[in-house]
């Protein structure tokens, strides 16, 4: 709600007690407020039973629509008043308080175009002001769901302590160069970001071999690209080690065997339905079980 104060488009008639509002509707809820600016007298006020109104009518021209070159459709409302403003003159200013359903804004001329639109100019640069100064890696945590289950998750503190010094590409096989691979252990889910080729290298792996402190190991669906011998973005690529959700995984109990055969073919048999789709991709814990992958 927002209140307005009237200061025109009325007249005053002070013989009848009336006040008639030219341009607008005024419900009688919404009027609060009418003073006699000139000799600094309330005479109209909606929490005083002594000051209200005899009547408060609405009424609207006809408009020219209806028939055509007559009428001009303007609204009006007419106010009563039970204060006696016999005394008053027709010429006394008035201020008409009420209340707005909305609130409205008018901006100065320097702000409004030759048409009366609001000027606007093309950003230059985007400037982040929710008090987040420092580096963010990931500007926004997501849940992955494969077939609606979560598999894996990190946290952002969580992020590998080491320095990343180059990332390798040999077949399917990535190499992470690290000097600190503290928190990270072979069999554990990673999440990898900003190297050179992110549709092939980033996303969610499992670190297959851990070099202490040296490098980690995973291995990627297809075969990244590498560029002048490495797919390392100084500037961006990131490993943040991470961990599965409890009870995410297709219990090891409910394999019934894993067959390895004579070409690269792994099968896996389960006692009950699995819920995974050709292509899907999966993650493989001895203690664990099968989780979904991404």
């Amino acid at each position: 709600m927002a209140k307005h104060v009237i200061l025109e488009r009325y007249t005053f008639t002070p013989s009848t007690k009336t006040v008639v509002v030219s341009g607008k509707y005024i419900r009688a809820e919404s009027l609060l407020l009418i003073t006699n600016v000139t000799t600094g007298t309330v005479i109209y006020n909606f929490s005083d039973p002594t000051l209200g109104a005899t009547s408060i009518s609405l009424s609207v021209a006809a408009s020219t629509l209806a028939a055509p070159n007559t009428g001009t459709g303007l609204e009006t409302t007419t106010i009563v008043l039970e204060y006696d403003t016999t005394a008053m003159s027709a010429t006394d200013k008035l201020a008409i308080l009420i209340d707005e359903i909305y609130h409205e804004i008018s901006p100065s001329e320097t702000m409004r175009d030759p048409v009366d639109k609001l000027r606007v100019s093309e950003p230059q640069s985007l400037i982040d002001t929710d008090f987040e100064y420092g580096v963010q890696n990931t500007k926004w945590e997501t849940l992955n769901l494969f077939n609606n289950r979560a598999t894996a998750y990190y946290l952002t503190p969580t992020r590998a302590f080491g320095t990343i010094s180059n990332v390798t590409v040999s077949g399917f096989t990535v190499n992470v160069v690290i000097n600190n691979t503290l928190g990270i252990t072979a069999g554990q889910p990673i999440f990898v970001q900003g190297t050179i080729d992110p549709v092939n290298a980033d996303g969610w792996w499992q670190a297959n071999v851990v070099n202490t402190n040296v490098s980690v190991l995973y291995n990627t669906t297809s075969n990244a690209v590498m560029q002048a011998g490495t797919i390392f973005d100084s500037t961006k690529t990131i490993l943040y080690p991470a961990a599965y959700f409890s009870n995410a995984a297709i219990p090891m109990a409910g394999i019934g065997s894993i067959v390895g055969n004579a070409t690269p073919i792994v099968t896996v048999n389960t006692t009950s339905a699995h819920g995974l789709q050709p292509g899907d991709g999966i993650y493989l814990d001895t203690n664990v079980g099968i989780l979904s992958g991404t």
